[in-house]
């Protein structure tokens, strides 16, 4: 009972407090506040924001009804990123009602607020793609010290998934409140993370039907900072998400049972025409294929072969989704699908050719983690080939990936592979494999600090494929523009790429150099890393605590060989000592192991992360690890003037 009054006035306190905003209520308190009470960093702040989502019956029709308030508070320029919105709703969905209203930004001049109202002219509608329209506003008369405030609707006939709703974000949030109403004719499963207040279930009666109310309250939410090495931040963000699980109509009908356990989900994708239709039809590749399967040809040489020819085939139309729009036999006749034509087809070969193939779902990096069994869950389909060293992953959506190399954007925890009749068996899609990159140098430093020489770098697995990708489209000028920028005072007069398109092999980069902001002159002395150019300048970790996970994508060996030849001259004063630095439990390495001899310096310098993933419980060993290799790497060989 004790426990139960206390929730009571915890829950009537936030209701109190909700009761204090209301929009065109901006304080001139609210206005003066120079930096947040809580995180003077922050560049902005959610002051208020209300949410509630309710159904409508419109004729014969349920509509899905999402109404946002919010005010926020402008600190910094850097801050100004917020006082902007988008909605997003999909194009078939007959939308009722989309739009912004009663939109203001508010500022404190000569000691009285002024009002700016949104213009038209600062309303845009955009079109993500054929499927996705957004709605765009940007807040007008925005100033450091700045309060907007907007409100937003959005009504679809979409009711059986609900937009997830986040308690949190990259800014410190004060206030935050979701109100959700569902007719009793519905059931959804509710997911809720992070320090936010959930009411009881109260029933509400309607013109038409009685439904069920919630109302999640959340206070004094800190923000949830971006850092380097992050898988999609909203992933670790207190939210509340739903998934509709049941419909019953109370008129004797059997219920209608939907999402409830994985298996469910994935019976019910499988048996769509849409996605396992579309793994029985071989007729329209039989010809094509039965020409790439030649005698003796092992089962990874069929897959491989397989592979090639859908990857060189198809072209990506960006568009993902696991189910099939036009049909994977159209698809291959224009040489054009979205990611289920694409990879279902290539899943239909694989099965065709004798492999043991099967689709896998994926939730993309940026659409999330998939936590509870949900069709929403996913957003992305592959394909595996069971081996005996196992499971080989294979997209051929991109062309620079290979078998076994999945695009970045499909590295995302686990997917589900799902089997004839529906069954689904998860699988770990982070790589376990290595990727290496190789980089030597020959160079030769003079006396007044110039340094010339040759680099040739190689570029394994993973790393090739992110290269590729990053040079797509580029020309040589451009990747030696590309390669200026990246790396202070470098000048490239040479450049070469061999096996660019080939990816079965390792890139190989090769380019001639000149710089001069490695080395300074100081007197009589020279100082200059023996890391050159490719010492790391500084500490990616910034933060003294860490509340999720460091996602390095794939596990990394990078292995440094320098030649660097002495002026004349000049002798050694003092070189960098060798070292070596571990993280635990076998996670990572760092080895730095140089030498001078006969006017020759050597660095030979290896880099290591073990683990594509590594638990934030490492994230203080992982920091000061950084801290010591960059260290390392920034030491200076002094050479003095005879």
């Amino acid at each position: 009972m004790r426990r139960f009054l206390l929730f009571f006035v915890l829950l009537a306190s936030c209701a109190l407090y909700a009761q204090d905003f209301a929009l065109g209520g901006v304080t001139v308190k609210e206005l003066q506040e120079s930096i947040h009470p809580a995180d003077s960093s922050a560049p902005a702040a959610i002051l208020y924001r209300k949410g509630k989502t309710y159904f409508e019956l419109r004729g014969l029709t349920w509509t899905l009804v999402t109404e946002v308030e919010s005010r926020i508070k402008i600190y910094k320029k850097s801050g100004y990123e917020y006082a902007n919105e988008e909605i997003y709703y999909y194009t078939g969905s007959n939308v009722k009602d989309c739009g912004f209203s009663e939109a203001f930004t508010y500022n404190l001049e000569n000691g009285s607020i002024i009002k700016t109202e949104l213009n038209a002219s600062d309303q845009y509608t955009d079109t993500i793609n054929k499927y996705v329209l957004g709605k765009k506003i940007k807040m007008p008369n925005v100033k450091e010290g700045s309060v907007i405030e907007y409100k937003y609707k959005i009504a679809m006939p979409n009711f059986w998934n609900f937009s997830d709703w986040y308690f949190q974000d990259k800014v410190p949030v004060n206030y935050m409140q979701y109100e959700i109403s569902i007719p009793t004719y519905f059931t959804f499963n509710s997911y809720l993370s992070g320090d936010v207040i959930k009411s009881l279930p109260m029933v509400v009666k309607r013109n038409y039907f009685s439904e069920n109310r919630i109302v999640y309250t959340a206070k004094n939410m800190p923000a949830l900072k971006d850092e380097a090495y992050v898988n999609n931040i909203r992933n670790y963000m207190a939210s509340v998400k739903h998934e509709l699980s049941a419909v019953d109509y109370h008129a004797g009908e059997e219920v209608q049972k939907l999402s409830t356990t994985w298996t469910a989900v994935a019976k019910s994708i499988y048996e769509d025409e849409d996605f396992g239709k579309q793994l029985t039809q071989t007729s329209y590749f039989r010809k094509d294929v039965d020409a790439l399967l030649l005698p003796g040809m092992t089962f990874r040489q069929k897959a491989d072969a397989i592979f090639k020819h859908v990857q060189q085939r198809m072209n990506w139309n960006e568009y993902v989704g696991y189910y099939s729009r036009q049909g994977v036999k159209e698809a291959y006749k224009k040489k054009v699908g979205n990611v289920a034509e694409i990879n279902l087809m290539l899943t239909a070969m694989l099965q065709y050719a004798g492999l043991k193939a099967n689709p896998v779902l994926v939730s993309t990096r940026s659409h999330g983690v998939s936590l509870y069994p949900s069709h929403s869950a996913f957003n992305y389909v592959i394909a595996s080939v069971k081996t005996e060293q196992g499971l080989l992953l294979l997209d051929a959506t991109s062309k620079n990936t290979m078998a076994g190399i999945l695009p970045v954007r499909a590295l995302n925890w686990d997917g589900r592979m799902i089997m004839d009749y529906g069954q689904a068996i998860e699988v770990d899609l982070m790589p376990k494999v290595s990727s290496q990159k190789n980089t030597n140098v020959s160079a030769q430093l003079d006396g007044g600090g110039k340094i010339t020489g040759k680099v040739r770098r190689q570029f394994f697995d993973y790393y090739a494929y992110t290269f590729r990708d990053d040079i797509t489209g580029l020309d040589n000028e451009a990747t030696i523009q590309k390669l200026e920028k990246e790396y202070y005072g470098l000048e490239v007069t040479e450049h070469a790429i061999v096996n660019k398109e080939v990816a079965e092999k390792p890139v190989v980069q090769e380019f001639t150099f000149t710089n001069s902001a490695v080395c300074d002159e100081i007197k009589d002395k020279l100082y200059f890393s023996p890391m050159l150019f490719f010492a790391v300048a500084e500490n990616p970790f910034k933060q003294d605590q860490r509340l999720y996970p460091i996602d390095f994508k794939y596990p990394f060996k990078n292995k440094y060989m320098v030649t660097v030849g002495l002026p004349d001259g000049y002798v050694v004063e003092s070189v960098p000592t060798s070292g070596s630095f571990v993280l635990p439990d076998g996670l990572g390495s760092f080895k730095y192991t140089i030498g001078v001899q006969d006017k020759q310096l050597q660095l030979t310098a290896i880099y290591e992360i073990t683990e594509a993933i590594i638990s934030e419980e490492y994230y203080t060993a992982l920091k000061s690890f950084f801290t010591q290799m960059i260290e390392k790497q920034n030491e200076k060989i002094v050479l003095k003037k005879q």
